[in-house]
């Protein structure tokens, strides 16, 4: 630590200097930007995490992969963990691939694992976790592999504190248990695939499926971790999001019924709470996300209370007797507002852990003590089958309302602020994507600019602590391959 301070302070010196002479010569405005940039450069230099493997600590690999990479086993490899974290955040791909030694014909020739937790395994919460796993899988049956297993391993939000467990099986059914230690072939996918990739590749992979590729042709247009229900053009990193449809809907149902099946106790929370307090009801289903999501909003604010019951009171009316509302919140102060709008017996909600605050910077795990991370996870996922079993959803945009729209694609949406007096969908507002404001981009980017240091070295921290898991060694070592790479590999 004190040798990266002493890279920092070194650095920073030599900045001082510079923008000071930069303020002599040019406009405040000018050198503050200047100034900015390098002396993040300056941070995300003296903590750039390059470490060395030797071949005691590093996990046993083949020496010559079908790409003809060849690892030097004579000397230590070096793996610079900034440069991989950026690899993955710029390419918007991250993999390695593994082949088996046993040349049995019984064997499965391909295995995809998707491992999102290699890299993402701080910030990412339940939903947004489960979205980009499905991403996974697309990608895998474009590859025309329907085995699929799926790690989630070592994640803060919603996994086991062992970091060898598979916490996948607490929430889901296991999927091909073990099917990636006998196969010819492994594909191993860490973090998240970027929609142009998914896109791009859809039309480039040659084996896949034609009945499948029919399914989706013109309804996969970005990863499902960037769709959403309106454009969102000025907000960083969903530019590139599509929106969601009836068809994606659909689509993605298809993908859940066949790769994730909830857990059994899961399952039976679910049913108990529905017969007990919505069976026999029209209900209308109501996902309020508040605390810190205020960061991820293009308006960076939260929308109004008042608001959620105004919407969600011209919705309610429309529907016939006998009719609920359920509520699903990461905070108390809302639930509070609507129970004591609508009337106790009309609203219904789950004794899931929240914070206090509707607004707030800190998320809930700064807010509620002793936060068990599997039965937070467990919380979030029963909101998700339970908000999927009502027949109307007042929503935002949220990862949480998206798996919703996913897992119960015939329910009808109605998003916050677009609904009219009578409770259906305002058409004057359907395109709700608004003239960027130069100012608020400015400080949009400005705003992005001092995460990026942040999120790169999470996700430096993730792949240092859980890459060695990873069920293809070569990943542990930043042997790497590409979306090309991989038609490559699977072609042969």
């Amino acid at each position: 630590m004190c040798f990266k301070l002493s890279r920092l302070m070194d650095c920073s010196v030599v900045m001082l200097v510079g923008c000071a002479l930069l303020l002599y010569l040019k406009s405040a405005q000018v050198t503050e930007d200047i100034c900015w940039k390098f002396l993040s450069h300056c941070k995300l230099r003296a903590f750039s995490n390059e470490h060395q493997i030797t071949e005691e600590s590093r996990p046993k690999t083949e020496g010559k992969s079908h790409l003809g990479i060849k690892n030097n086993l004579n000397r230590p490899l070096k793996v610079n963990v900034t440069n991989l974290v950026l690899k993955e955040l710029q390419g918007g791909f991250f993999a390695a691939v593994r082949e088996g030694k046993q040349r049995d014909s019984s064997l499965d020739t391909s295995v995809c694992v998707s491992e999102p937790t290699v890299l993402e395994c701080l910030e990412v919460g339940f939903a947004a976790l489960l979205l980009a796993t499905l991403d996974h899988v697309s990608y895998c049956r474009m590859l025309g592999i329907d085995k699929v297993t799926i790690h989630w391993k070592n994640c803060q939000s919603c996994c086991a504190k062992d970091p060898q467990e598979n916490s996948w099986s607490a929430y889901f059914e296991p999927l091909n248990t073990g099917a990636e230690l006998n196969a010819k072939k492994v594909l191993c996918l860490g973090g998240i695939i970027v929609g142009n990739v998914l896109v791009q590749e859809s039309a480039k992979l040659p084996y896949f499926n034609q009945e499948k590729k029919s399914q989706s042709n013109g309804i996969l247009r970005s990863s499902l971790l960037e769709v959403g229900f309106r454009k969102r053009q000025s907000l960083p990193g969903y530019e590139e999001g599509a929106v969601i449809t009836a068809e994606l809907r659909k689509w993605v149902h298809g993908l859940i019924g066949e790769y994730v099946r909830p857990q059994e106790s899961i399952q039976s929370r679910v049913n108990q709470f529905y017969m007990e307090n919505m069976n026999g009801y029209n209900m209308l289903g109501v996902h309020v996300r508040g605390i810190d999501h205020m960061l991820e909003m293009e308006e960076k604010k939260l929308p109004a209370m008042e608001k959620w019951i105004q919407d969600a009171e011209a919705v309610f009316k429309t529907l016939e007797q006998p009719k609920k509302i359920f509520l699903a919140s990461d905070n108390n102060e809302i639930v509070h507002r609507f129970v004591e709008y609508f009337e106790k017996e009309k609203v219904v909600y789950t004794a899931a852990m929240r914070a206090d605050e509707y607004q707030s910077l800190r998320p809930i795990n700064g807010q509620v003590n002793g936060i068990d991370a599997i039965e937070s996870g467990s919380q979030v996922l029963i909101d998700i089958l339970l908000l999927a079993k009502c027949g109307h959803f007042l929503h935002a945009e949220s990862s949480v309302a998206t798996l919703a729209s996913f897992f119960n694609p015939h329910m009808e949406l109605h998003f916050l602020g677009n609904v009219g007096d009578n409770g259906t969908f305002k058409a004057g507002n359907s395109n709700l994507t608004k003239a960027p404001d130069p100012k608020t981009n400015y400080e949009d980017e400005r705003e992005w600019e001092n995460g990026w240091e942040e999120q790169i070295e999470s996700l430096a921290w993730c792949f240092q602590m859980n890459s060695p898991s990873s069920a293809c060694p070569n990943m542990a070592v930043g042997q790497l391959i590409d979306s090309k790479e991989v038609r490559t590999y699977f072609s042969q």
